[in-house]
């Protein structure tokens, strides 16, 4: 038997494409079988230990959010997920140090030929840093970010999930996230820094034929008075009024294709949270700036002063 286990992990070492200094392998459906059920079974009752749960908790302690609103989030963002679980053969943790460079750590994850898992993760496309960004100050650093088309169908139907859920704002929220997701094409870069707090901008190049304005329109809807705005208000009124904590109230501006969103950070905490919230972002609120030109949906996220962020907006605008 121990001559089998050590030929076995000899052939599964082999079949690792690249040497990593340190690697870890795990086999889902090993680990299911050693517990006397299969992946599939396994991950579905995890589901269904999680929404009792969930139900649970609400009969104990009152939440300003329906129940049945948090199951119906979880159940559309989650469930793919847990189907591309159930079709994972392995997956890889791995460390690799080099001496100019440093650590890097790295995982892998090997679907099930032919499942949907699998044409998802070889759907591999580029990214890149926008050229708006190489002439911008030195920054702590860059990002970029692709989305397949099979994640950007997931978040618009996760988004027809929510627009369902009987809470006022939901549907609005919803609908005005599906218009975002059909006007982008998956990809966005930014950059970020430290700079007196944490702030971030972004740029997202919009599909070809989306409209600026609509696209503006559904960021709105989402995001302002009748969307996101009316749910936060909600769930004020449902928040106990004894709760110490107190669910901000976002201000929203439109001008056209721009708008301005700034939400409180420290309503209802302690001064010590405060003070460990003004330490990380530099204010007691986040600014968020938007703006929509012909080609792309634009964003400046910080805690710097308007003349600032006014500044940076202009910046960015020349160079689109």
């Amino acid at each position: 038997v121990e001559g089998l286990q050590a030929a076995g992990t000899q052939a599964m070492a082999a079949r690792t494409t690249k040497a990593d200094d340190v690697v870890g392998t795990l086999y889902p459906q090993a680990i299911a079988q050693s517990q006397g059920t299969d992946l599939r079974t396994a991950l579905t009752n995890f589901r269904t230990t999680m929404m009792t749960e969930i139900r649970n908790q609400a009969l104990k302690t009152p939440s300003p959010m329906p129940p049945e609103v948090t199951e119906k989030m979880l159940t559309a963002l989650l469930d793919p997920y847990i189907d591309d679980l159930a079709n994972t053969r392995a997956a890889d943790v791995a460390l690799n140090v080099d001496a100019a460079l440093g650590f890097k750590f790295l995982s892998r994850i090997y679907p099930l030929a032919g499942s949907t898992f699998a044409k998802m993760l070889a759907d591999v496309q580029p990214y890149e840093v926008d050229p708006a960004f190489r002439g911008a100050p030195l920054q702590a650093g860059f990002f970029g970010l692709r989305y397949s088309q099979e994640m950007l169908r997931r978040y618009t139907t996760a988004m027809g999930a929510l627009a369902e859920v009987n809470l006022p704002g939901m549907k609005n929220m919803a609908l005005g996230m599906q218009g975002l997701l059909k006007a982008l094409v998956g990809t966005s870069s930014g950059t970020f820094n430290f700079d007196g707090g944490m702030n971030y901008s972004f740029i997202a190049p919009l599909a070809a034929g989306a409209d600026p304005t609509a696209t503006m329109d559904a960021a709105d809807l989402a995001l302002g008075p009748t969307g996101l705005g009316l749910v936060m208000k909600e769930v004020a009124k449902n928040t106990p009024k004894d709760s110490k904590a107190k669910v901000p109230t976002l201000t929203w501006k439109r001008q056209g294709n721009k708008a301005r969103l700034e939400l409180p950070l420290t309503m209802g905490v302690s001064n010590k949270e405060e003070k460990q919230v003004q330490m990380l972002f530099g204010s007691n609120k986040l600014t968020y700036l938007f703006a929509v030109t012909s080609q792309k949906l634009f964003g400046l996220v910080g805690n710097k002063s308007d003349a600032e962020l006014k500044a940076e907006e202009i910046s960015l605008e020349n160079q689109l």
